[in-house]
């Protein structure tokens, strides 16, 4: 008896770009969500500071406030790096929408970081957006423990030799 295979039917496969239309704003992230806050927060900002960094020529530069959405989002998500902020431009629908769909490479969130906005001005930046946040009850910082990376010797290694050697030296 000879069995008749029958013909696999997969599903539809097409590689070929589609577009599609997005829902609206207002129905893809909730109100009070932390892409809202940073959306309205930055848009209020004056940032003619930061503008006056930027040289003229060349190829015309991303606005300020699109990056700083950008690099406020990614904290917000506890990423720092320029490269991971890069690949959440190029991953993440909200970081898409903050910046209309384009993908700025890494060097261009680090100059931004570093010339641009430079430490002072974030960390002022930042900290406006925190007491927003906690005025707000979405975020707290009762009953919570944050850890820096910092290492931290455990009581059982003490007992090793390179550990008496260090405590007998220092």
């Amino acid at each position: 008896q000879t069995k008749q295979r029958m013909a696999m039917i997969f599903k539809d496969y097409q590689q070929k770009p589609m577009f599609i239309v997005l829902p609206q704003f207002d129905e893809l992230f909730p109100r009070g969500s932390v892409q809202r806050i940073i959306d309205r927060f930055v848009d209020k900002l004056d940032l003619s500071e930061v503008e006056k960094t930027y040289k003229e020529g060349g190829c015309p530069p991303y606005h300020p406030k699109v990056l700083l959405k950008v690099v406020l989002y990614a904290y917000s998500r506890n990423i720092y790096g320029c490269r991971p902020i890069a690949d959440l431009c190029r991953l993440d629908m909200i970081c898409q929408w903050f910046t209309n769909f384009e993908s700025p490479s890494f060097s261009t969130i680090n100059r931004f970081r570093s010339e641009h906005m430079g430490l002072e001005r974030t960390l002022k930046v930042f900290s406006e957006l925190v007491e927003i946040l906690v005025g707000d009850g979405l975020i707290s910082f009762e009953q919570c423990t944050y850890v820096d990376g910092t290492t931290v010797e455990s009581r059982a290694s003490r007992t090793k030799l390179v550990w008496n050697q260090t405590c007998r030296r220092y």
